[in-house]
């Protein structure tokens, strides 16, 4: 259980935001309303929360303890911008009766003086898999190009998760003949079978599948996909429809482990990903190397085909990696950016997220009503983990990516690149 709730607390910090009642400005003169934030009944469930906001030198202005279903105010001085402070802490016990904390702060700086948020825990988009009514006997033939087919080709019916079509406890291979069940959850079912040969994305369309049906399909009859072209040698490529606003179900045009273990693909050669007309939405998704983050790019995009994928070349330099005084360089054009910090001891956890716009990025000091609180709470030695710079191609400004980020909402269509670096 214990495990669990941490767990949960570092989902919590990655997914969205935060909240809090106090207030910390002695500066005399007139107050303004800076921010106004809604929070969505059982938003904090769980957790302790505190909200502030600081200025642009990280100075407090204001602090509030967090309530649910409550609309907070928060004053100060005249400012044009603030920055938001989403503070949570969780705690569990040990077996031998001993407290894990974990404490987490999200920073959103260059927020508009006035601005109204909304708080909000957001919906799951998961739909349950139709049953599974039975299954059909398939056999692939003159298919000698990989040593694991199972792995190596796709099966996807447009309406359940991937991998669950081909019955992977079912499957033979003799080194020219393929064999297995394949789960069928319509009747009749369309499978798309894709994989690569000869550095190309191949397919064939399964039509009108039924229960008990025995298929035997040639290698030889598969009809390249069209393509999509890339600049660099990505590691991971993925070519799939959305369902909704779901990643989760669909087709499976083309998978670029296909190709890595394709015994006909040339690795030296710059990859090509696959996809077929007539869908509405495509999810395409390249990554330049997926098992390192240093040094990392990530190309997304949700809605049309791009006709092709270019990854700029990118410099970046790292002076101070300290939460207080951090300091780096980066060459490219970004909408915004993250930096990421994280110090774990057996008695505790402590996250820190910092995200701004286009300013450098500033760490505010704790709150004094904080610190009091929680007199075991350390943030002084956070060093910097990895940053990231997020561009959105298709113009997405960072106003409208805070308001999603706080309601957790996710678009359905859209173009990014994501640079990641590390110290």
């Amino acid at each position: 259980m214990n495990f669990i709730k941490r767990l949960a607390f570092i989902f919590f910090l990655s997914g969205s935001a935060f909240l809090m009642q106090g207030c910390s400005e002695n500066d005399p003169g007139p107050k303004d309303v800076l921010l106004t934030v809604n929070i969505e009944a059982g938003y904090f469930t769980g957790l302790d929360a505190w909200l502030f906001i600081s200025d642009g030198d990280g100075k407090t202005i204001d602090v509030r303890q967090a309530t649910d279903s409550a609309r907070i105010k928060f004053s100060g001085t005249p400012q044009a911008k603030v920055a938001l402070t989403i503070f949570t802490r969780v705690a569990t016990t040990n077996g031998d009766g001993s407290v894990w904390n974990g404490f987490g702060f999200r920073t959103y700086q260059q927020i508009a003086a006035g601005s109204t948020i909304e708080l909000k825990r957001g919906t799951s988009n998961y739909t349950d898999q139709p049953d599974e009514i039975g299954t059909a006997s398939f056999t692939l033939v003159n298919y000698d190009d990989s040593d694991n087919p199972e792995q190596g080709l796709f099966f996807t019916d447009g309406i359940s998760t991937p991998y669950s079509v081909l019955d992977y406890s079912s499957y033979s291979y003799t080194g020219t003949d393929f064999s297995s069940q394949l789960r069928l959850r319509e009747d009749p079912a369309r499978i798309l079978l894709t994989t690569y040969h000869n550095d190309i994305p191949v397919h064939q369309w399964l039509n009108d599948v039924i229960p008990g049906q025995e298929i035997e399909l040639n290698f030889d009859s598969f009809i390249p996909s069209k393509i999509i072209t890339v600049n660099k040698q990505v590691v991971h490529g993925e070519v799939k429809t959305m369902i909704g606003e779901s990643f989760a179900t669909g087709y499976i045009f083309c998978n670029l482990y296909s190709r890595q273990i394709s015994k006909s693909s040339n690795l030296s050669e710059l990859p090509k990903l696959g996809y077929l007309d007539g869908f509405d939405k495509y999810f395409v998704h390249a990554v330049l190397n997926p098992f390192h983050d240093r040094d990392n790019i990530y190309y997304s995009k949700a809605g049309t085909v791009p006709q092709a994928i270019h990854l700029p070349d990118f410099t970046y330099s790292i002076s101070n990696d300290n939460l207080y005084g951090l300091s780096l360089n980066f060459s490219n054009d970004y909408s915004y950016k993250g930096a990421y910090f994280i110090k774990s001891v057996p008695e505790s956890q402590v996250n820190w997220q910092l995200v701004s716009e286009g300013e450098n990025f500033k760490a505010p000091a704790v709150p004094t009503e904080i610190k009091k609180m929680y007199p075991t709470l350390n943030v002084d030695d956070l060093k910097l983990q990895f940053a990231d710079y997020t561009h959105a191609l298709d113009g997405y400004p960072y106003v409208d990516y805070l308001r999603d980020i706080f309601a957790s909402l996710r678009r359905n269509e859209y173009e990014e690149l994501r640079y990641v670096v590390m110290p």
